[in-house]
């Protein structure tokens, strides 16, 4: 399932009152969309992660009675009582299974307004992910987490990702996700979801003398190469504020590449644009190649819905409603 239907389908098993099981590899992303489907229900988030649990942590600590013979169990005080909300057990597979086993006890025992989520990454991940008992594994409905470049996109026109990481995932899609298990153990960095949201923080942060060694293990040499070049090609675009300044003249590049960097450039820049300055965008929006303009119209919208407002966006749409409706899909 893409990230979109996960969060359809936590929604959904929790009026079912299903408990669900995402699986998925290292990095794609399984946290933030719990966390995402918990804000956007407005229901209270508790984590555990099941790899740091004993027993004795799920069940409680046993403490005698006065009677001497018999013992009372201290419920732990992270688990919830009452109320409404999302119990997530992340790596529930790194567990032992006498915490597996003590764990699955709060599925049957939580409070009827809370939904069980367990998360954890496959045996084949080589993430110290052991085997889950069938009679556990019954009690979930079970879902495999795939990574998706439009998904990933939309989160991260909202998330403050750096436009050059944008644009460059947009150029070079592949790149959003690339994971082997026996090549990770030997390069140790590699690409995903994750990994980028790391290396849109280098970017901001980090002086350019180091930031190719930085991303380099970060992403990988490789990707960290390309990403390179494509920086070079950003820096040389067309500046946004020249663009919004002059955008029935302002050069179009004829390079694919750069035409990614600019899309993603003015995208950033939508999200503290004023009516005149977003209708200056969408001026030079219409002159671009139709699928870049359906890319950067949506794309706009994500951060900006207030230039729907602007008569020639509406317009334009308008024009090309299948282009502009198939964009992002």
């Amino acid at each position: 399932m893409k990230p979109t239907e996960i969060i359809s389908a936590i929604q959904a098993t929790g009026k079912a009152r299903a408990p669900l099981y995402l699986w998925g590899a290292p990095g794609v992303g399984k946290t933030a969309c719990v966390t995402e489907a918990a804000l956007s229900a407005g229901l209270r988030l508790v984590t555990l992660r099941a790899n740091l649990l004993e027993p004795v942590d799920v069940l409680g600590l046993p403490t005698p009675h006065e009677d001497g013979e018999t013992v009372r169990w201290l419920r732990p005080d992270f688990l919830p009582t009452s109320g409404e909300g999302l119990l997530f057990i992340d790596e529930f597979a790194q567990a032992p299974q006498a915490t597996q086993c003590a764990l699955m006890r709060l599925v049957d025992h939580l409070p009827d307004g809370w939904h069980v989520i367990a998360a954890s990454n496959r045996s084949t991940d080589r993430a110290g992910a052991g085997q889950v008992a069938t009679h556990v594994l019954d009690r979930f409905t079970h879902v495999n987490f795939d990574v998706s470049r439009e998904d990933w996109q939309r989160w991260a026109a909202n998330a403050g990702i750096r436009p050059e990481v944008r644009g460059f995932i947009d150029f070079r899609p592949g790149l959003l996700f690339q994971f082997d298990a026996a090549s990770r153990q030997n390069d140790r960095a590699g690409c995903s979801p994750r990994s980028w949201h790391r290396a849109s923080r280098i970017l901001a942060n980090c002086p350019e003398a180091i930031r190719f060694e930085l991303l380099s293990g970060t992403i990988g040499q490789g990707p960290a190469a390309e990403f390179a070049g494509f920086l070079r090609i950003f820096e040389q675009c067309p500046n946004p504020d020249a663009i919004l300044a002059a955008p029935d003249t302002t050069p179009i590049p004829s390079e694919p590449s750069a035409l990614f960097a600019v899309c993603a450039a003015l995208a950033d820049r939508a999200k503290s644009l004023a009516a005149p300055k977003l209708e200056s965008l969408v001026r030079y929006l219409a002159r671009l190649p139709v699928e870049f303009g359906a890319l950067l119209m949506t794309d706009c919208l994500a951060v900006a819905p207030s230039a729907l407002m602007v008569p020639s966006a509406g317009a334009w749409i308008t024009q090309h409603r299948d282009i502009f409706a198939n964009s992002r899909k």
